[in-house]
């Protein structure tokens, strides 16, 4: 005997508009959420070649010189270590010395896919603090641009949002790669910080390349439950390019975030060693890392 069967699907439509902020949506596709993807190229470990059978490139990284071998294999030359703490080691364990040449292969960048925005793409973060001595601002000095009152911790006319745009985008991406990432609107507002009313918020951006808020840093969904969860290694590359890294155990080095510090205008707000948001420190601390984001097509 045949029986009437009756179906009733169920449509769920979620509308949203993608904005790099500390909110709290649900992300779709979560199987894809913490994966671990590689893109883009830079200089991150250290290795041992010979000069002589090396050619310049012609590419510079934080001003450090590029060369190439036969088989297109590329390796970066620091000529003077510039290194922030005694006793720190590579990667191999061998010593990392202040003054001291050294090179690094240029190699595939890890990313930590943190959120899936719809349409929108993922959007992800560096595994590893990728370099330092890139000052958030270049000066402590309340600056007028336009007529308008730009305070040093500004994030939209800042210098590490000049670099990551610019030098960080052109040498770390091909022009094949560029096409993948998307230019996404930043918010930058009192709500991303840490502070309830901070002036120092600047206008929203757009962007190719971004630091994240300290809202960014709160939020579970982005994978940010903990301290532990928040923990960056400095690469190899980074140590002498002076990024601190503790020496306590589970702990890492210190990274900017794009957030002002809502008390003073020469202070922005950090990442501690051991993943602590209750920092903050004066903009133009060489030793804070560099840990990237991007938006990128699914």
């Amino acid at each position: 005997m045949k029986r009437n069967q009756k179906f009733f699907p169920v449509f769920f439509v979620l509308v949203c508009m993608f904005f790099v902020t500390g909110c709290n949506e649900n992300n779709s596709s979560d199987f894809e959420l913490n994966r671990i993807i590689q893109f883009g190229m830079w200089p991150q470990t250290l290795c041992d070649v010979t000069e002589s059978e090396l050619s310049l490139t012609g590419r510079t990284y934080d001003g450090n010189k590029e060369f190439s071998d036969k088989n297109g294999n590329r390796f970066v030359k620091v000529d003077s270590a510039s290194v922030y703490g005694t006793g720190y080691t590579f990667s191999d364990g061998s010593p990392c010395e202040r003054e001291k040449t050294y090179w690094f292969r240029v190699e595939p960048i890890s990313w930590r896919v943190i959120a899936i925005k719809g349409r929108n793409g993922k959007m992800i973060l560096s595994e590893k603090i990728l370099t330092a001595a890139i000052p958030y601002c270049n000066t402590r000095n309340v600056r007028s641009i336009d007529a308008a009152t730009v305070w040093p911790n500004n994030y939209k006319y800042s210098n590490i949002r000049s670099y990551l745009n610019e030098d960080f985008y052109q040498k770390a991406f091909s022009e094949e790669e560029q096409l993948k990432i998307n230019e996404v609107l930043v918010k930058n507002g009192e709500d991303t910080t840490s502070s309830r009313i901070n002036k120092f918020a600047c206008d929203d951006t757009r962007d190719s390349i971004f630091l994240l808020s300290y809202q960014d840093l709160c939020n579970a969904d982005f994978g940010f439950k903990s301290d532990a969860d928040r923990v960056k290694h400095p690469s190899d590359y980074a140590l002498v390019n002076n990024a601190y890294r503790s020496a306590k155990e589970g702990q890492g080095g210190w990274w900017w975030l794009r957030s002002p510090y809502g008390g003073v205008s020469y202070y922005a707000k950090t990442v501690w060693s051991g993943g602590n948001l209750d920092y903050k420190d004066y903009i133009d601390n060489l030793s804070m890392g560099l840990v990237p984001a991007l938006v990128m097509e699914k």
